[in-house]
């Protein structure tokens, strides 16, 4: 299968949607010191052996220590990926097709391929339905292994379209408080929502990466240590 468009972007994205979980399971386990009290399936929407399954193993064996229960990654793939989710937003109206992709084709060239529910192509159908083969290779594509079928529910699936998105207000919102006085920004998918609205002892960090460490596996209780107050 030549001219699959790789998008760096897109992975980059999926560990920074990664990371803002594993902080969220973190901020739970300081809440709950009981939790979890069964294995823990770690849902990786990407293909076994790429960089996104790489961390997510990574950190599921770290959080498997710290946690004391097992971490189990499982790779879903099968919906389309990238590619699905911008054949929605192009069926929406919502991109410029003739912009370039990284594979010198204009989007819209590469969505005519790639997204299935356009081109039902059926050999693209069964590259999204690559499944893990429980096989230890170091070989790419050493293995065969396919779903069923592709996840192509765009109501309640893994992708949905325009009119049954999973938030009407996208995934991020924008919260004011005395500590940030002019807003700041939180991603709402990896937050529950009684954690809108804080009140309590706050630790504020002028970096992101000083934070991230502050709040990492092995320091995540001296971020909710500290002084000053905040009401966000």
């Amino acid at each position: 299968m030549e001219d699959y468009p790789r998008f760096a972007r897109s992975s980059m994205m999926s560990m920074f949607r990664f990371v803002s979980a594993i902080l969220f399971v973190c901020t739970a386990t300081a809440q709950a010191a009981d939790y979890p009290q069964r294995p823990v399936r770690l849902v990786v929407p990407y293909a076994a052996g790429g960089s996104t399954d790489t961390v997510a193993r990574i950190i599921g064996a770290r959080l498997s220590e710290k946690l004391g229960q097992q971490i189990v990654v499982d790779n879903r793939t099968g919906a389309g990926g990238i590619i699905g989710i911008l054949g929605e937003l192009e069926r929406a109206g919502q991109i410029d097709t003739t912009t370039r992709s990284v594979t010198g084709k204009s989007l819209g060239e590469v969505l005519d391929k790639w997204d299935y529910v356009r081109s039902q192509d059926p050999e693209v159908n069964k590259f999204y339905r690559a499944a893990p083969g429980g096989v230890r290779t170091i070989r790419a594509y050493g293995q065969e292994e396919r779903w069923e079928e592709m996840d192509l529910d765009r109501s309640n699936g893994c992708i949905r379209d325009i009119d049954h998105p999973y938030s009407k207000e996208g995934g991020l919102a924008v919260l004011f408080g005395n500590i940030s006085e002019n807003g700041c920004i939180v991603k709402t998918g990896a937050v529950k929502e009684h954690m809108y609205k804080y009140s309590g002892t706050a630790r504020v960090f002028d970096q992101q990466e000083t934070a991230l460490n502050a709040i990492g596996l092995d320091g995540y209780e001296a971020a909710f240590s500290g002084h000053g107050s905040t009401n966000q």
